[in-house]
């Protein structure tokens, strides 16, 4: 090498070695008789596995060169080019990608490595062969599956010389290095001037494994945010509102309007990360952050709302200009691990049909029912009859208490209940008629019932009735 010394270019490859080595001697592949051929075989063998990082993802592929020799191995894997075959390298114990020369079967485009069962001929590599097409499925499943313990023993046994081998070169190599260093203790301003033109000799992140493991990543965290859409709202309490806020949602989603109106609960983990996150914020009942919801939270603030604004934000920087905070994203992952078993990290999403994340206010519909409009505070009152025996109806004059009780008797009229009014003065015979009344399903209603006290004077037995009597009605809530 044209202007190095001999000691710069020994310590270059000792650095290479030392780089590859910890691979080689930490992560040797494990021979197998056969590849997985299906989905939950491959899931099935690995958790068998237990692969953890630095390398926590399985991997299980044909020997380069030897036919009908399998591996698996841990490891980190990336986005495989179209054409291409993942293969085990006998030499450098890692992954290796090979051009598939088969006439039919080779992957027609771009994928992620452990979706490698998806094609089977890339299970049959050998740089002797080229995948005849004349081979029958049958025939290929039998060498897939075939395995020749003799060579297991012999390629082991040649493995563990080349290892023993290498250590002892390395050893020497460094050695002498070390003497070497201590003779040319004087620095040369050569190599220092031609700093900048010294070849890099650290390998380069391939860009397209970069970008698929980034979004691998954000499409786990857009699977927590769906998850907790699913966990955080009851099926019929998400419906009511969906229903009382149709006129908004159909203003903000119109192309999944319908869609949205109509799906059950498995459903809703199938839609866009904005129409999640527009749900969860404004139905689920999550405490919005300090600074409120769609802006960014403070450092400190470590709630589910304000953890779903960080994937908000990270999902919008990813969508703008492809960056990623890494970081950050693990910190959210580390927050939320109890949720991990529940999402499928290879769901990857489509972000070409994403779109930015906003913060949509969503208002209630006034729906017009004979006559009434039926406002949220009516809405509110019938939402609280399912729960409580007793509901009161405060306001000043002229404000529509009078019209929203006679819509809610209309209602519980038309359910079959027997509709007692009292408009006026509350004397004995309003308590004798509802108890004369021979039905369990009664409603009651007091119009201006604090108003009739405040224009009459009662003795202390009718105070006494009146009190008895509402303690009898709530005493059944119990």
């Amino acid at each position: 090498m044209e202007g190095y010394s001999f000691d710069s270019f020994l310590m270059v490859r000792l650095i290479l070695c030392l780089i590859v080595c910890p691979y080689v001697w930490g992560n040797l592949f494990k021979e197998v008789s056969s590849c997985p051929s299906s989905k939950e075989e491959w899931r099935h063998r690995s958790e068998k596995k237990q692969c953890k990082e630095p390398i926590p993802d399985f991997m299980c592929a044909a020997i380069e060169n030897q036919q009908r020799r399998f591996g698996e191995i841990c490891t980190v894997v990336g986005l495989t080019s179209k054409g291409k075959c993942v293969v085990l390298d006998a030499d450098t114990y890692n992954l290796n990608f090979v051009r598939c020369y088969a006439t039919s079967g080779c992957p027609p485009n771009a994928y992620i490595s452990f979706d490698l069962y998806k094609y089977p001929v890339c299970y049959n590599y050998s740089r002797e062969t080229t995948f005849s097409t004349s081979t029958t499925e049958a025939e290929q499943d039998k060498q897939i599956t075939s395995r020749n313990p003799e060579n297991t023993d012999r390629d082991g046994s040649v493995h563990a010389i080349a290892i023993s081998t290498l250590t002892v070169f390395l050893c020497v190599l460094f050695v002498f290095l070390l003497l070497l260093k201590k003779k040319r203790s004087k620095p040369k301003k050569d190599l220092e001037n031609n700093e900048a033109d010294e070849p890099t000799f650290l390998l380069n992140a391939d860009s397209k494994l970069e970008e698929a493991l980034c979004k691998q990543k954000i499409s786990i965290l857009g699977g927590y945010m769906k998850f907790q859409l699913v966990k955080l709202s009851k099926v019929k309490n998400l419906r009511f509102y969906m229903v009382t806020h149709s006129e908004s949602l159909k203003l903000h989603f119109k192309e999944n309007f319908d869609r949205m109106m109509n799906s059950g609960t498995v459903d809703w983990t199938k839609f866009d990360l904005d129409t999640v996150y527009t749900l969860l914020s404004n139905f689920c009942g999550i405490t919005r952050t300090d600074r409120g919801w769609g802006y960014k939270p403070k450092d400190k603030d470590i709630s589910v709302g304000a953890d779903i604004e960080r994937i908000r934000v990270l999902v919008n920087e990813y969508l703008d200009n492809k960056t990623f905070k890494k970081e950050e994203a693990d910190q959210i992952l580390e927050r939320w691990r109890w949720v991990k078993k529940e999402v499928d990290s290879r769901d990857i999403i489509d972000f070409d049909r994403e779109t930015k994340i906003n913060y949509k206010k969503l208002k209630p519909n006034n729906v017009v029912e004979h006559g009434t409009v039926v406002t949220r505070v009516i809405a509110n009152i019938l939402e609280k009859l399912q729960s409580k025996k007793i509901v009161t109806c405060c306001g000043t004059i002229g404000c529509g208490k009078t019209t929203a009780l006679e819509y809610i008797a209309r209602k519980y009229r038309d359910d079959g209940w027997t509709i007692k009014w009292n408009k006026e003065f509350i004397d004995e015979s309003f308590f004798n008629n509802v108890i004369e009344s021979n039905t369990d399903k009664i409603f009651i209603c007091c119009d201006n019932l604090f108003g009739s006290f405040g224009c009459q004077v009662f003795s202390d037995e009718m105070f006494d009735n009146f009190h008895f009597f509402m303690h009898s009605i709530n005493k059944g809530e119990n």
